[in-house]
């Protein structure tokens, strides 16, 4: 279902996985930057050499970015925003090592994003870059009043889903090595710690644009957009490393609301309450999606098999047992 964007913050956490089929990568590679040491005021300048894997602080051009104060989820801690400017409003920095597409190597990306739409057709978001080579661009699209994925030169991919919510975005790419094209895949609110399954994701493309690895990450967005938040940004070889930081910090869609709502188990079936207007999701613990609905009353009833799964409602999950 279409969902108009004007006026609606949405907190977004993406992450990107880059992965070769049978084989496991054996040197580890880490990025990562919380933004909670810095000072407040402009983004550029922040960070230094050397320091979680960067090879450079935040660039100079990045002055629309600044450093405010609380995590996105509402907890401690510090963020980035753009606010509404004149012209393109972007900031690199680089990495320490160069993520390269080596047969066997398995990254990931990870970051929570927010945003407040004043031009529903308007772009923000984040972009890998291979030195000034923008290779993959994840966040509103321009033209377009959803979120998706834009392969800088070649196709882009975009979703319906609500995004009224909080929502994570998980994309996975497979590197094939020196000279083959990187697969690509993205799934929208997969379940937190379980990584999906390709067979189900929301988007999937080849990715022609990263054959030769990245270097480099942009934040931007259009001067017509509006607000753009970002936070706990992370890039890694594993998993892991997008939520387990040294602060203890931990990232998930679990985290940005702390409403709960209940699950009455039945035979053969379970009711779900306090879920009018929510998006209503259930998943095997395999990660496949076997429910999702956004209803128009309280209290819903799902008749299910026996077995263990998550139930999300929103941004909030719960494990049931149906026997």
């Amino acid at each position: 279902m279409k969902i108009k964007l004007n006026g609606i913050v949405l907190f977004v956490l993406f992450s990107i996985s880059i992965n070769v089929l049978g084989q496991n990568s054996s040197t580890e590679q880490r990025s990562y930057d919380l933004f909670d040491s810095y000072v407040d005021g402009s983004l550029s300048g922040n960070g230094t050499s050397n320091e979680n894997g960067w090879s450079s602080g935040w660039e100079s051009g990045g002055n629309s970015w600044s450093v405010v104060d609380g995590n996105i989820d509402g907890s401690e801690g510090k963020h980035v925003a753009m606010v509404e400017n004149t012209g393109a409003n972007i900031c690199f920095r680089s990495m320490e090592q160069h993520y390269s597409n080596t047969n066997g190597v398995t990254y990931w990306l990870g970051f929570k994003y927010a945003y407040n739409a004043n031009d529903k057709y308007a772009w923000n978001g984040v972009s890998l870059f291979n030195d000034n080579d923008e290779l993959i661009f994840i966040g509103h699209l321009s033209g377009s009043e959803f979120l998706g994925v834009d392969f800088t030169g070649g196709n882009s991919g975009t979703s319906d889903n609500a995004y009224d919510q909080a929502a994570w975005f998980v994309c996975r790419i497979d590197m094939f090595g020196e000279g083959q094209n990187p697969h690509f895949y993205l799934w929208f609110n997969p379940i937190t710690g379980v990584e999906p399954d390709i067979n189900n994701a929301d988007i999937s493309s080849v990715w022609s644009k990263g054959i030769n690895g990245f270097n480099r990450i942009r934040l931007g967005g259009d001067s017509n957009f509006g607000s753009m938040m970002v936070d706990d940004l992370a890039i890694g070889t594993d998993f892991t490393q997008l939520y387990d930081f040294s602060q203890g910090t931990s990232t998930g869609v679990t985290s940005l609301n702390a409403k709960e709502f209940s699950i009455l188990q039945g035979e053969g079936n379970i009711t779900i309450t306090d879920v009018l207007n929510k998006q209503v999701c259930i998943y095997t613990v395999s990660g496949e999606k076997v429910y999702a609905n956004k209803p128009l009353i309280n209290n819903i009833q799902v008749s299910m098999k026996k077995g263990i799964y998550i139930v999300t409602v929103n941004n909030q999950s719960q494990k049931v047992f149906i026997k």
